[in-house]
């Protein structure tokens, strides 16, 4: 016959399963004749198999001292040098976080070759902006979005060899800009006075003086609306002359505009 429990072969007149303690008799061994212990096996037996069951299910804290002579196994070896093991499994993420974030940093950091556009110039221009006229050491982008040249940039080289090259290329822009008077000498739109601010900034190392031309909305406000940009700048004997343009005071427009003259760098 067979054991209900565990399905070991008993020979017959057998009270007990000799390989889980099981006591025979009945077809359903969860029975009140179910015994958890056969006595026919010795108490030693009982005592190293619930030490092993002990230490399998708590065997990072279970410690179990041999006497001479008994045979050891991994799980002593691990108690024995748990310090060791803790301390190597530490080190291991270690080196693998440290692994990952220095592929992320030297991924984030990798120096990117820079192509100019316009001879020394390299810069970078929104998808949004068409290239509408290129060539001829002229380039023109503008906003696709039916309102003709009113978002704007135009970037070209000037080889004017005028001394005060941005003084000249200031005034000129400021004369074009200038109100329409009547007959009688008053202007007539006052919203279209143009208020000029003038400076010099640096973008990536590059010096670079602009114009910046501002506008009413309503006679009651101040100065608010930034129309036009100029800006130009000398590299290599050459000057770089830049043209922005958001007539209608977008801020898409502006958004754009500023992203592309964060981009602008010289590269020899």
């Amino acid at each position: 016959m067979n054991c209900p429990k565990c399905g070991n072969y008993i020979e017959d007149g057998k009270e007990y399963c000799f390989m889980c303690g099981t006591k025979l008799g009945g077809s359903d061994f969860s029975l009140p004749g179910r015994m958890d212990t056969n006595p026919s096996l010795n108490e030693d037996y009982y005592k190293k198999k619930e030490e092993y069951n002990n230490r399998l299910k708590n065997y990072r804290d279970v410690e179990i001292k041999r006497g001479n002579g008994e045979k050891r196994d991994f799980l002593d070896f691990y108690s024995d040098f748990r310090i060791f093991f803790k301390l190597g499994g530490l080190l291991f993420v270690l080196v693998i976080a440290f692994l990952v974030f220095s592929s992320i940093a030297k991924k984030n950091n990798m120096d990117i070759e820079l192509k100019p556009v316009i001879q020394d110039l390299y810069y970078r221009v929104n998808d949004k902006l068409t290239n509408t006229t290129s060539g001829n050491g002229a380039n023109v982008y503008s906003l696709n979005n039916n309102k003709g040249t009113s978002c704007s940039i135009i970037v070209y080289l000037d080889n004017s060899n005028t001394s005060d090259h941005v003084g000249t290329y200031f005034s000129d822009k400021e004369e074009n800009l200038v109100p329409s008077y009547d007959t009688e000498g008053n202007v007539e739109d006052s919203l279209a006075i143009p208020l000029f601010q003038k400076s010099l900034i640096k973008i990536n190392g590059g010096d670079w003086y602009y114009l910046n031309v501002f506008y009413k909305k309503n006679l009651s406000e101040d100065f608010v609306d930034l129309k036009y940009r100029y800006l130009s700048a000398a590299h290599n004997g050459l000057f770089y002359n830049i043209e922005l343009a958001n007539y209608d005071n977008s801020q898409e427009c502006n958004s754009l505009l500023d992203s592309f003259l964060r981009s602008l760098q010289f590269v020899d």
